[in-house]
């Protein structure tokens, strides 16, 4: 016999475990870190090796592939194409990928949201299709690819697109925006409205769709997962849909940075670069900063002031980290750049996780306790790609 059963509770108590070995092993590395014992510096080193392993062994263990989520959705469209009178192409791919178990079991709701959202909203009726000289049958893909530090999960169809310009008006007359906020906004702007809570840009509530809430509970799914949402939209062409997700949702590698001498952890994934700011490499533009990077200008924030942490006077030198977000960069002041480390985060309560600007919190080798920042939800970094959509 090759295999047995494991219940997904013994899994999950191990992975617990293990995430508790790590908080233990920082502490052991902090410790041994202030002895000269060589003998104990490379006990601690194999035991790194070891600990590595049993992490890396009980993560696969998690491991299962799309195809348990995947499978149960093309009679889904093929119900909801018929209730709606459209007919469907439905196309999986990757469904060999394999997920974490807890990340499948996360993405089942808001990767039916997004099918329900193509249907109704992406894909033509046979008839317009027809008249637009398109094949009447539409196309939907759902699809699974793996990164080397993330997976993608997309759901692209190459229906009529979204128009920026019908949002508009959708947003004035249900009173989000006022009209000269409306005008003022980039397109990019407005199709992020459609993740806002009880937004829908649909005439009447269906079984389907038009109550507001299922690109909100796609990004909110995503976010708590410690992923993002990015959509890519051509008028008439069609839309996909990106949900980018961490291959794990409890262990993570982050950049330990010191702001106004508190400790804060970034995700390592998120960092592009470090480097030394200088205050006369800070632009002044209008009443924004910016700085100069290898001739592209990133938009330039001090972390302090984002978080509101008072500091004694004016540094004259920072550390600054770049961050990415789709294909958008912009580069947080801190004070300095203090370790790079894995350590397993705690999310926080429900009333906490509506705190703007943090993920989790984590334990640190000293005993402390350090948050885990979301810097782009901090600063409002936008997180739609500009890029064409090429169906």
């Amino acid at each position: 016999m090759q295999t047995v059963r494991v219940p997904v509770g013994l899994l999950d108590s191990l992975f617990n475990i293990v995430g508790e070995i790590i908080i233990l092993r920082n502490r052991i590395e902090t410790i041994v870190s202030e002895m000269p014992n060589k003998d104990l510096k490379s006990t601690l080193s194999e035991m790194n090796r070891l600990i590595s392993e049993l992490q890396d062994n009980v993560s696969i263990a998690r491991m299962v592939p799309v195809a348990e989520i995947f499978d149960k959705f093309p009679r889904m469209v093929r119900d909801l194409a018929k209730e709606r009178r459209k007919e469907i192409d439905f196309n999986l791919e990757g469904n060999e990928i394999e997920l974490d178990k807890a990340i499948l079991d996360a993405i089942g709701e808001p990767v039916l949201h997004l099918l329900r959202n193509s249907i109704d909203h992406g894909i033509e009726s046979p008839e317009e299709r027809r008249h637009l000289n398109k094949n009447i049958q539409g196309k939907i893909k759902l699809a699974a690819k793996r990164t080397e530090t993330h997976i993608l999960i997309e759901v692209e169809d190459d229906g009529r697109g979204i128009d920026t310009a019908h949002i508009r008006r959708v947003a004035v007359k249900k009173g989000f925006i006022q009209q000269e906020e409306a005008d003022s906004l980039q397109d990019k702007n407005i199709l992020s409205l459609l993740f806002h809570p009880s937004f829908s840009t649909a005439e009447e509530v269906t079984g389907i769709s038009g109550r507001g809430v299922g690109l909100y509970i796609v990004k909110s799914s995503a976010k708590e997962l410690g992923g993002t949402v990015e959509m890519i939209t051509q008028l008439g062409q069609g839309t996909r849909f990106t949900m980018k997700l961490p291959l794990s949702t409890a262990i993570m590698q982050m950049l330990m940075i010191s702001v106004g001498g508190q400790v804060f952890g970034v995700p390592s994934d998120n960092v592009i670069e470090t480097l030394d700011v200088k205050q006369e490499d800070i632009r002044e533009i209008h009443t924004n900063k910016a700085l100069v990077l290898r001739n592209e200008v990133v938009p330039f924030v001090l972390l302090h002031e984002a978080l509101g942490i008072l500091v004694p006077h004016n540094q004259e030198n920072y550390v600054a980290i770049i961050i990415s977000r789709g294909n958008k960069f912009v580069a947080a002041g801190v004070d300095a750049v203090l370790d790079q480390m894995e350590n397993i985060v705690k999310p926080f309560d429900p009333i906490a996780q509506q705190c703007k600007g943090f993920s989790g919190g984590m334990i640190l080798g000293d005993g402390r306790v350090a948050l885990l920042l979301d810097i782009p939800a901090l600063l409002n970094f936008e997180t739609l790609k500009e890029e064409r959509f090429t169906p």
